[in-house]
């Protein structure tokens, strides 16, 4: 088992991931510079490697499905952080 996303930090980025929107069909304009348009670029290539991570264990077609699993995911690590804390296993 990989149990690296098992810490809350990993987990958190793994939700932001998942969560994470693409830009709108007018986000490059004339006047963008090369450096804006790199970003967009690497931010579409990030997008298209969660919806393929997605579309492989199917997760969810639709981002407001791989929200909800990405908020299901963070709260079972803070509960079971919360129980560790306390001593509970």
């Amino acid at each position: 088992m990989n149990t690296r996303l098992l810490k809350i930090n990993a987990m958190k980025r793994f939700s932001r991931w998942m969560k994470m929107t693409g830009y709108g069909p007018n986000a490059i304009t004339p006047f963008s510079s090369v450096k804006e348009i790199d970003n967009i670029f690497a931010h579409q290539k990030e997008i298209d490697k969660r919806n393929e991570f997605c579309s492989k264990r199917k997760l969810g077609i639709v981002s407001y499905q791989r929200a909800e699993h990405a908020d299901n995911y963070l709260n079972y690590i803070i509960k079971r952080y919360e129980r560790r804390k306390h001593g509970h296993k």
